[in-house]
């Protein structure tokens, strides 16, 4: 086997590890956001916005994505006949995190993952990476909070234990292991004008000089933002152990 195909493998094998079994890294202290800017228009024509032609598209590529899987797992997901037909709906009816159980939840949680990231091949949702110069930490935007306006506080409160796409209210549990601020596998999408509102906050804040520890880790996190906002993308934060 060429060199490249066993990198590639090893790659895959690394990915799938770290999201099966998130607790090692974590207890090693590597818990945070990451974050990538998306198309925003591109993320609702894939969850029910799209004309007929993309539709047509993304079901297509959702059938390439399931052969694949099939037969040389990558993400592990379970692909039943009803989480295919559930995926489906998705695309042609939209995400309505409301009308979801909690494993249905889950599942509509591994997709977003999988279609935010560059293995998806979506070229549609232009995602690109923001991250800069690293990850930041849970408790940072705890401390953000108690100094915020209230507009940016309803946003802050998002990451406590995430928020599903679509939705206005966070959530208030975990999806999966950890406790409030520090959940596993938690995500927020936020929409282009909830970036301004943010970003614009976060740039008056961070110039405070009680806010001086928090300057390095955040200052990228704020021009993300900011940039997302003037260009009219979304933000896609997720946590990473």
């Amino acid at each position: 086997m060429p060199l490249s195909s066993w990198f590639l493998k090893f790659v895959k094998i690394s990915l799938c590890i770290a999201f099966l079994f998130p607790t090692a890294n974590a207890c090693a202290g590597h818990s945070g956001w990451f974050y990538e800017s998306f198309s925003w228009q591109g993320l609702r024509s894939y969850f029910g916005k799209g004309d007929v032609k993309q539709r047509k598209i993304y079901l297509a590529h959702l059938d390439k994505l399931i052969a694949q899987e099939r037969k040389e797992p990558f993400y592990y997901i379970a692909l039943s006949e009803e989480n295919i037909q559930l995926w489906r709906s998705f695309i042609e009816n939209g995400l309505d995190y409301s009308t979801l159980n909690s494993d249905q939840a889950k599942f509509a949680d591994r997709i977003i993952a999988i279609i935010m990231g560059y293995e998806a091949e979506l070229d549609s949702l232009k995602v690109k990476a923001e991250t800069h110069p690293d990850f930041f930490h849970p408790k940072s935007l705890q401390k953000l909070i108690t100094s915020s306006s209230e507009e940016a506080k309803q946003i802050l409160i998002a990451f406590k234990f995430g928020r599903g796409y679509g939705q206005i209210h966070p959530r208030t549990q975990c999806p999966r292991e950890g406790g409030a601020w520090y959940c596993y596998g938690m995500y927020v999408i936020l929409s282009p004008s909830e970036c301004e509102i943010l970003g614009r906050e976060l740039k008056r804040l961070l110039q405070l000089p009680s806010f001086a520890e928090e300057r390095e880790s955040l200052t990228g996190f704020a021009q993300a933002l900011n940039r997302a906002s003037k260009n009219g993308r979304g933000l896609y934060l997720h946590t990473s152990d």
